[in-house]
């Protein structure tokens, strides 16, 4: 059933992308009340996950609250984003500027930053049709349907419109100073807001795919080894194009799983492995970070960031209270029944032991605990076992060929230099797990397309 719910979150993505941008007042005012699933949140504690900031600092606010779209002539963010498929939010004492979920303010809204935090991309909406009556329902920790490439390719093109077009610019430039408008105060807002402009541009310019990800898809892996590796250490050469896009995954179990990742590449389960993972998604949303060297141990400084551990903390810890969301439409008990069997069958019967059930693909290439890269069945010992190409899975028939989708990332950090594996003459890599365990969870490879394999577990 779970699985089913994610289809139609899926589903729902496409659905909301055939909406014209024009159409969106309409459907507002048509749109039946908003419910909620029961998840075990309270409405401020919901509230808490939609607005609370974790240091991302994307635009200042004010700009972003003057930009006109190219399209209209209306703000940027008036539709409160849902033409991208963001989720519109009330105005309330912690969202005073009604942004969408998921956008908040890291300070005031005269000098605060605007930032995403992962309520952006991981809240759901989904619209169905039960007993004849059309039903709205708002799932928490679900993957978003949101077109999160759109979204920056059209920030870029309208900041970029707005520094090279005099009428524009000076529209804009009475709305963001306000009272505080003058020519000396005009000139510091051109140059501070052309930096600006030149360096997220030339961001976008080398991270965003020519093949775009799409509604709920986003290769978040691409775009925080970008902001971090590139952009922050001042490395060039380490930019690639982000274009292994995967779809959002949920919350709900993310505290319960040995790893976390579609490729379950990242250890988790304790606290600060949750700080590490939390920490590269703000980056990747644009957190401030500036490493720099110096003369005594450790050698180099990572404090010049501007992360909020705090509120890292208390939204992973409100995430180990979310449930998974009931289902909402009628359950057939044909089908129950014959799952029951089917479950039992190759799972619960003598015979079928746990280690028959993990599948590795193909060609996939991890390193061993000892020695360089190596790639092929031995590559997991003792916890997956390798069917051969073509075999047939014992309940999902023959196994797909190896997809073309990146199998790890490469990069040139000097800084990170010591604590890296093999680095052969083809590739530089960064180091990776060694081996992939997978104690208390079953787990199988399925085929993504273009885009490789995931690891899926239930």
């Amino acid at each position: 059933m779970r699985a089913s719910l994610s289809i139609l979150l899926l589903s729902s993505a496409v659905i909301t992308f055939s909406v014209p941008a024009s159409s969106f007042r309409a459907w507002a005012e048509t749109t039946p009340p908003l419910q909620y699933a029961k998840q075990g949140w309270t409405e401020d504690e919901r509230q808490a996950f939609y607005t609370t900031s974790q240091g991302s600092h994307m635009i200042p606010y004010a700009w972003f609250k003057a930009l006109q779209r190219l399209d209209v002539d209306e703000p940027f963010a008036g539709d409160q984003l849902q033409r991208y498929g963001y989720l519109p939010n009330e105005k309330s004492k912690l969202n005073p500027e009604g942004l969408p979920v998921g956008f908040v303010i890291d300070g005031t809204a005269t000098t605060g930053e605007l930032g995403m935090t992962c309520a952006a991309c991981h809240t759901g909406q989904i619209e169905y049709v039960k007993n004849g009556v059309t039903q709205q329902l708002r799932i928490d920790g679900a993957p978003a349907a949101a077109n999160f490439q759109l979204f920056l390719a059209d920030l870029t093109a309208a900041t970029r419109a707005t520094l090279s077009d005099p009428a524009r610019f000076d529209k804009f430039a009475h709305a963001a100073l306000g009272s505080r408008y003058s020519s000396s105060r005009l000139d510091t807002l051109k140059s501070d807001f052309g930096d600006w402009v030149k360096q997220w541009g030339t961001f976008m310019d080398k991270s965003l795919p020519a093949s775009p990800w799409g509604p709920g898809r986003l290769d978040a892996f691409g775009m925080i080894f970008n902001r971090v590796a590139a952009k922050d250490l001042g490395i060039d050469g380490n930019f690639k194009v982000a274009d292994a896009p995967v779809s959002y995954p949920f919350l709900w179990n993310a505290s319960r799983q040995d790893r976390t990742q579609w490729n379950g590449g990242v250890p988790n389960g304790l606290y600060i492995n949750a700080i590490g993972r939390n920490a590269g998604e703000v980056f990747g949303v644009f957190a401030d970070f500036a490493p720099r060297k110096q003369l005594l141990p450790p050698y180099h400084n990572y404090r010049n960031n501007s992360l909020n551990f705090t509120n890292l903390q208390a939204q992973e810890e409100k995430i180990t209270s979310l449930r998974p969301p009931p289902w909402p439409f009628d359950i057939d008990q044909d089908l129950v029944d014959k799952g029951r069997v089917l479950f039992a069958e190759l799972y619960q019967s003598p015979g079928a032991g746990r280690e028959d059930h993990f599948v590795a693909p193909a060609a996939l290439a991890v390193r061993h605990r000892s020695g360089p890269r190596r790639q092929g069945p031995r590559a997991v010992r003792g916890t997956l076992r390798q069917l051969p190409r073509g075999a047939a899975h014992p309940a999902r028939g023959p196994v797909a060929d190896q997809g073309r989708g990146r199998q790890d990332r490469s990069e040139d950090v000097p800084e990170l230099a010591p604590h890296l594996r093999h680095r052969d003459s083809q590739r530089r890599t960064v180091a990776e797990p060694a081996g992939i365990e997978a104690r208390r969870h079953r787990c199988d490879w399925r085929h993504s397309g273009d885009h490789g394999r995931r690891r899926v577990v239930r």
